[in-house]
């Protein structure tokens, strides 16, 4: 029998400060060390193109969703310039696990992984998660604290690949996870160059504590 989906409801704690976008660009900017600008305007494009959504006017409008942090850190990790954020996003949000458990995008797997970054239910997402790579593994009956994991997520170009990798505890042989684009989707784009860019759970992490109104008001 498939694994029945992981399904969520996306509440924020009492009294909580919504993360505005500028927010969560100088978080981004911050834990990966990329330049903020860069990032900015990665942000400021894809919000046109209605992969980030919020209310209010301009970058300081509040309510980031993890579908927002997921799309902005897809566009970040992959996107060479601005102009081509939106199309990336669409097109790695698309990828599938070739797993015979169920179908799975990465786009709603990814967002999540933030989600449980916020919410604290890191051992539930992983154990969902590790479902999709081929075998059996230890992480889809035994829980761990927050701490205890180790994630990896690499993400491929031109030829879209995004493996996932999970292990607990740490320096423990990780689970793989990959997600590829379907066969009649398949094309290279940009330069032959195959290129690999990385993050992992500080990342997840430092996203979700912002998200979870724990984020300190760095943008001025």
């Amino acid at each position: 029998m498939a694994a029945r989906p992981f399904r969520y409801q996306r509440n924020f704690p009492m009294g909580a400060v919504l993360a505005s976008l500028e927010e969560l660009v100088v978080t981004i900017a911050d834990v990966e060390g990329v330049g903020t600008e860069r990032v900015r305007a990665i942000a400021r494009s894809i919000r046109e193109a209605r992969l980030i959504e919020t209310r209010g006017r301009g970058l300081s409008a509040a309510n980031m969703s993890d579908r927002d942090a997921a799309n902005l850190l897809i566009a970040v990790n992959v996107a060479d310039t601005a102009r081509t954020a939106p199309r990336i996003v669409e097109r790695y949000r698309g990828l599938r696990a070739d797993s015979r458990a169920r179908n799975a995008r990465f786009g709603p797997e990814f967002e999540t992984l933030i989600l449980a970054a916020r919410t604290g239910t890191m051992a539930a997402v992983a154990a969902h998660l590790v479902r999709l790579a081929p075998g059996r593994s230890r992480l889809a009956s035994r829980r761990y604290d927050v701490e205890d994991y180790e994630i990896l997520i690499k993400f491929h170009k031109p030829i879209p690949k995004v493996s996932f990798y999970i292990a607990a505890p740490r320096g423990e042989t990780p689970d793989l996870i990959e997600f590829f684009e379907r066969a009649e989707n398949s094309s290279a784009i940009g330069s032959d160059q195959i290129v690999e860019v990385a993050i992992t759970e500080r990342t997840i992490l430092a996203v979700g504590e912002l998200l979870r109104g724990n984020g300190q008001q760095r943008a001025r």
